[in-house]
């Protein structure tokens, strides 16, 4: 999981067109980033939901790093040609046998909100 971290200051700060435009140029880098067998879906306002096909735990913690390197505190360009930097947060969880996509979504928004993020 993926989320935008301070996203309701965002939302406070800037009209809904800005707002969009940031998540849109999210969802581009993470697209980039992504490799063709993964899967990249928005899952709630503020989140993106990547599933990392035939990744183990440490591989799986190695690109929450890169995407967390690659999208955070980087400025980016905003359509009145100021600039922002976002700054995001990224929960993993690994498949371990349980056959419940819920449940491994359950376990990222888990070490979202337990801080165990990178």
């Amino acid at each position: 999981i993926i989320n935008i971290d301070n996203f309701q200051l965002l939302n406070v700060k800037h009209s809904s067109h800005i707002v969009d435009f940031i998540i849109k140029k999210i969802a581009q880098q993470l697209q980039r980033i992504a490799r063709p067998s993964d899967f990249l879906f928005r899952y709630t306002e503020n989140e993106f939901l990547l599933v990392l096909v035939e990744m183990n735990e440490a591989q799986s913690l190695q690109m929450a790093s890169h995407i967390k390197s690659k999208i955070s505190n980087k400025p980016l360009q905003l359509p009145d040609l100021s600039q922002i930097a976002i700054e995001i947060s990224v929960g993993t969880a690994s498949y371990e046998g349980h056959p419940d996509h819920n449940f491994m979504i359950k376990s990222a928004l888990l070490g979202l909100k337990n801080n165990e993020t990178l």
